[in-house]
C-alpha cells in the first residue's frame, strides 16, 4: 500500500520532503546483511553528509575520516561506514557496518527502500480551474492549484507541485528521473529517483524544458515568479528562489542553486553543487565549476566575476555605492 500526504499538509511543510514509511536500522541490517552496532532508530531519509537536513535522521555514508568533524556536530545518524572508521564515529550514532564500499551499500540500501515502497508520496489534488492540453499526461500523484496551464505533450510525473498561476509549454518532462550512474555489483546503472519537483506560483516553463526530481526525497525547487526559456535542463535537487530568469538551452546540474534574481544567460552551464548569490548574471555560454558572489556578472569558461551590477542589471563601477540607474544604495 502506497503511503501518502495530502496537499493541505504538505503545503504547511517548511521543508519539503518525501519522508521514508516504517525504515529502519534493524531491518536494513537485516536486508544488506550488515553487523549493527548502536540503537535501533527510525531513519526519516537519506543524505549526502555534505547535505545534511536539521532534525531529520538520516541514512548516510562514510568513507574518509575527512567527514569526520561533520559526525562530531550532527545528530543522531544512521552510518554505513568500514570496520576501520569505527571508533572515530561519535557515539550518538547508529554504525551498520559495511565489507564493501560504504557507498555502495548506501545505494543497495536505497534501492531495497524504493523496492519496498518505503517512500511517501502527494496525495492527487487537481484544481478544476485549470487548462490542461488532452494529450498532456498526468500522473497519480500529482498536486495542481488553480490557474495553471499545461500545454499540449506534457509529461508531469508523480510527486510534482505545481503552484497557483503556473504557465507550462508544450512538451515539457516534469519530475523524471535525473542522471545518477553508479556502479552496483559490477554492472553500471542509473539509480531510480524518491523525491518530487516543486514549481512556484506564477512561474513561466518554456518549451521542452526538463526538469529532474530529487534524489532521496527532497523535491527540486522552482521558486515563485521563475522564467525558464526553452529547452533548459533542470538536474535533481536543483533550487532557485523567487524572480530567477533562465535563458534558452542553460543546463543546471545536481544541487546546484540560485538564489533570489538571478540571471542565466543562454546555454551557461553549472556544475553540480554550485551556488549562484542574489541578483547576479552568468554570461552566455559561461561555465561555472565555482560559486558565483552576490551582484556580480561571471562570465567565461571557466566563469569568473568580471563587473559588480545593481538588481537593476547595470553595472557598477568598483566602488561605486550608489548605482546611476536607478539610485540603489549598495553598501561595499
Amino acid at each position: 500500500m502506497t503511503n501518502t500526504l495530502s496537499a493541505s499538509s504538505f503545503a504547511k511543510n517548511n521543508t519539503p520532503y518525501l519522508p521514508l514509511s516504517g525504515v529502519t536500522a534493524t531491518q536494513l541490517a537485516s536486508d544488506l546483511n550488515l553487523e549493527q552496532i548502536g540503537e535501533n532508530c527510525h531513519i526519516d531519509t537519506l543524505s549526502f553528509l555534505t547535505t545534511l537536513k536539521p532534525n531529520l535522521r538520516a541514512l548516510t555514508f562514510l568513507n574518509s575520516e575527512a567527514y569526520l568533524d561533520i559526525l562530531a556536530r550532527s545528530e543522531k545518524l544512521v552510518i554505513i561506514a568500514p570496520k576501520t572508521l569505527i571508533e572515530s564515529i561519535p557515539r550518538q550514532h547508529t554504525i551498520l557496518v559495511s565489507k564493501e564500499a560504504p557507498q555502495t551499500q548506501f545505494y543497495l540500501a536505497f534501492l531495497a527502500i524504493l523496492k519496498r515502497q518505503s517512500v511517501y508520496q502527494l496525495e492527487k489534488k487537481i484544481s478544476t480551474n485549470v487548462q490542461i492540453a488532452k494529450t498532456a499526461i498526468i500522473h497519480e500523484h500529482v498536486v495542481i492549484e488553480d490557474g495553471v496551464k499545461i500545454g499540449d505533450y506534457c509529461v508531469i510525473h508523480n510527486n510534482t507541485y505545481i503552484e497557483k498561476n503556473t504557465h507550462i509549454k508544450s512538451h515539457c518532462c516534469i519530475g523524471s528521473d535525473g542522471f545518477e550512474p553508479k556502479t552496483i555489483n559490477g554492472k553500471p546503472q542509473i539509480i531510480p529517483h524518491a523525491g518530487g519537483v516543486w514549481i512556484g506560483e506564477g512561474s513561466h516553463i518554456g518549451s521542452q524544458v526538463c526538469i529532474d526530481k530529487g534524489l532521496f526525497g527532497e523535491f527540486t525547487t522552482i521558486g515563485r515568479y521563475n522564467l525558464l526559456d526553452n529547452l533548459v535542463q533542470i538536474g535533481h535537487s536543483v533550487t532557485s528562489q523567487e524572480n530567477c530568469s533562465i535563458a534558452a538551452a542553460a543546463v543546471l546540474c545536481g544541487s546546484s542553486s540560485l538564489e533570489r534574481g538571478v540571471w542565466i544567460g543562454p546555454q551557461a552551464c553549472l556544475l553540480q553543487q554550485v551556488a549562484i548569490g542574489q541578483h547576479s548574471k552568468i554570461g552566455l555560454a559561461a561555465q561555472v565549476i565555482s560559486d558565483i558572489p552576490a551582484f556580480v556578472f561571471a562570465t567565461g569558461s571557466p566563469a569568473r566575476p568580471i563587473h559588480r551590477i545593481c538588481i537593476c542589471q547595470k553595472k557598477l563601477k568598483a566602488k561605486e555605492k550608489t548605482c546611476p540607474n536607478c539610485g540603489l544604495d549598495h553598501h561595499l
